[in-house]
């Protein structure tokens, strides 16, 4: 089993980093805009960002399903809706070929990384800055595809036969 942990601590600091180069990026006749964008985890706006962490947490679950197969055993289930702060994103790879590199599961956590900082971008700029929104969409999608990558690469070695025939 291998098991990549994601620290808040370093989305966040990432998240902080790209909104304040989204709002350097603003005009400065649209101040309040550029407040809007840079401010995205501080503690009037925190909340919003780590319910987007959260769910972008679960979409990666969910993205990584036959890795992490958490089925449902037929129970009852109760999910509430109350703001959980996590220290720490884990995913639990359980179901992975003996043969898979090391360096696809480092791969992996970067990209696991860059989704959920792109995913509370992303969600941010819908209300702020539209126009980069829709690039950060774009992000969000190619890094979704190389995931699909990573884990969809060739792990054992090809066998070719002798001959054509």
């Amino acid at each position: 089993m291998s098991v990549i942990t994601l620290h808040r601590s370093e989305i966040i600091y990432d998240i902080e980093q790209e909104a304040w180069a989204e709002g350097e990026n603003i005009p400065e006749e649209f101040r309040k805009s550029k407040h809007l964008v840079q401010d995205i985890v501080e503690d009037g706006q925190a909340d919003r960002a780590t319910r987007i962490m959260n769910l972008a947490y679960s979409e990666c679950v969910e993205m990584l399903y036959p890795y992490t197969k958490r089925t449902f055993s037929g129970e009852d289930y109760t999910k509430e809706n109350t703001l959980r702060i996590a220290n720490e994103y884990v995913f639990q790879l359980e179901n992975l070929p003996a043969a898979v590199s090391t360096t696809s599961i480092d791969i992996l956590g970067g990209l696991l990384h860059e989704y959920i900082v792109s995913r509370v971008l992303q969600d941010r700029l819908t209300t702020t800055k539209k126009e980069s929104a829709a690039e950060w969409q774009i992000k969000i999608d190619e890094i979704k595809r190389k995931v699909n990558s990573v884990l969809c690469r060739r792990i054992r070695p090809v066998r070719r036969r002798l001959s054509p025939f």
